[in-house]
C-alpha cells in the first residue's frame, strides 16, 4: 500500500511534455513569496510591470522524468499575458529559461518558445524587458531574403501580407547585412503577429513551465 502511494506520488511530480518542448512542472506547493522578472506575452510589450510576487519556487521539488530538475540552471519568469496559450503557457505561469550565448544561440529548433530583450519605453535607468515569441527559423543576410519564397518553404499563407509588412519594417532598421536574424511569431486576438529579431537580442529559450494553477 505504502509503495502504491509513493509510485502515486511520484507520477503526480512527472512532467508533461508539450508538443512544442516546453516541459510542465508540478512543484509541491508553499505560500511564501518573492518578486520575479515578468516576461511579457503579448504585443504590449511597454506597458508590463518589471517585476512581480509571486509563490516562491526557490525550495520547491521539481521532477522531470525521475530527475530533480535544479532551478539554479534556469532563469524564472513571470508570464503576463495569453499570447502562447497555443503552446500552454498561460499568464501567471513560471517559466524556467536556459539562459543562452555565443554558438548555441544557433541550434534553435522549430517552435521552440524563446524569450528576447527589448528596451522598455520611456525607461532611463537601462533595465531590460522580457518578451515570450515562439521560434519559426533564422534568416541570415535578411536584405536578400526572397520574403514570398520564404513564406512558401516556411507555409505562411493566411497571414503573408502581415509577415512580408513586418519583414519590410525589419529590413529598414539592419545594421550588418551579414547579421543573423531570428524570424518569430506570437498571437494577438485571434491572429498571428510576425517578429524579426537580431539574434544579439535573443536573451535564452524556455525550458519549463510551472502552471499558474500549482503556484496558489
Amino acid at each position: 500500500m505504502i509503495n502504491s502511494i509513493i509510485v502515486v506520488s511520484v507520477l503526480f511530480l512527472v512532467m508533461i511534455v508539450s508538443h512544442y518542448a516546453v516541459k510542465k512542472l508540478s512543484p509541491s506547493r508553499q505560500s511564501e513569496q518573492r518578486e520575479y522578472q515578468v516576461v511579457c506575452a503579448g504585443l504590449n510589450d511597454g506597458q508590463m510591470r518589471p517585476l512581480r510576487p509571486i509563490t516562491d519556487i526557490s525550495n520547491m521539488n521539481l521532477v522531470s522524468e525521475g530527475a530533480r530538475v535544479r532551478i539554479s540552471d534556469y532563469v524564472p519568469f513571470v508570464v503576463e499575458g495569453e499570447s502562447m496559450s497555443t503552446a500552454s503557457i498561460h499568464s501567471e505561469d513560471i517559466v524556467l529559461v536556459k539562459v543562452l550565448t555565443g554558438e548555441d544561440r544557433l541550434h534553435l529548433k522549430k517552435d521552440n518558445i524563446i524569450a528576447f530583450t527589448y528596451e522598455i519605453e520611456g525607461d532611463n535607468t537601462g533595465t531590460k524587458g522580457y518578451k515570450l515569441r515562439q521560434f519559426i527559423d533564422y534568416i541570415v543576410n535578411i536584405n536578400t531574403l526572397d520574403a514570398e519564397k520564404w513564406c512558401e518553404e516556411h507555409n505562411i499563407i493566411i497571414e503573408r501580407a502581415r509577415f512580408i509588412e513586418k519583414y519590410e519594417k525589419a529590413k529598414a532598421r539592419v545594421e550588418k547585412d551579414s547579421e543573423t536574424y531570428i524570424c518569430s511569431k506570437t498571437w494577438h486576438n485571434g491572429g498571428i503577429d510576425y517578429s524579426f529579431h537580431s539574434i544579439v537580442s535573443l536573451y535564452g529559450k524556455v525550458e519549463y513551465c510551472i502552471p499558474r494553477d500549482k503556484l496558489k
